[in-house]
């Protein structure tokens, strides 16, 4: 199993207690893809000393 890089938080309508109902009322994944496009990403960030601890940065990866 693999580590994601880098995860977003995405607040869906408030009439929308998970993201199946938000499917199943007809909402598309292009309609997601293009929410996500302004949600603010968290990057893992490792450290070569502290082995396999990494910590979650707000913002854009050092690495890039």
């Amino acid at each position: 199993m693999g580590i994601a890089a880098r995860i977003r938080v995405l607040d869906l309508p408030k009439e929308t207690k998970e993201i199946s109902g938000w499917f199943a009322a007809g909402h598309s994944g292009c309609e997601l893809i293009a929410m996500l496009g302004g949600v603010p990403a968290f990057y893992l960030q490792t450290d070569a000393n502290l082995g396999a601890d990494a910590t979650l940065m707000f913002g854009a990866p050092k690495s890039i």
